[in-house]
């Protein structure tokens, strides 16, 4: 609860109190280091979300902003979006805006067929209906439908 100098001591059952860490204290955030800030501090940043980085489907943790500078294709200038997109979205949206087609095959090897959605469609509407609708997340087991949350119990 009061963060670590190095991570692995916690996995291998060695306790690590402030004054240990504080002998360290120059090294903290150095090559030799391998720290993690009181969890405390986890869970302040992580608000408003919940269970840090451990449940990816709760987005603590995992919720990042998107900067898209395209002064060609995007007209509007200091705009916000706020429509749901995820990682896969970024290859067609790159496609879509170099006007390519998704590749079927690459050095003779066939491609799957890439799952995301172009976020094209929102840079000219801030208000623009979100095209991505459904969001998998493992550790939820369970589909997130983006118009309501579906989420089980937490853990014990």
């Amino acid at each position: 609860m009061n963060g670590l100098f190095n991570e692995s001591t916690y996995f291998n059952g060695v306790p690590e109190t402030v004054e240990d860490i504080l002998k360290h204290y120059d090294e903290l955030g150095g090559p030799n280091s391998y720290p993690h800030y009181a969890a405390g501090w986890a869970v302040a940043g992580d608000t408003p979300f919940t269970w840090t980085k451990q449940i990816a489907g709760a987005y603590g943790g995992t919720r990042n902003p998107l900067v898209v500078h395209w002064p060609n294709g995007i007209k509007a200038k200091g705009e916000l979006r706020s429509q749901w997109h995820h990682v896969i979205d970024i290859a067609p949206t790159i496609l879509e805006a170099a006007g390519l087609p998704e590749p079927k095959v690459v050095n003779s090897t066939p491609q799957t067929p890439i799952e995301g959605v172009s976020m094209v469609y929102s840079f000219a509407d801030a208000k623009a209906q979100d095209r991505h609708k459904t969001q998998y997340f493992r550790d939820l087991r369970q589909p997130r439908r983006l118009s309501r949350r579906l989420a089980g119990p937490h853990r014990p």
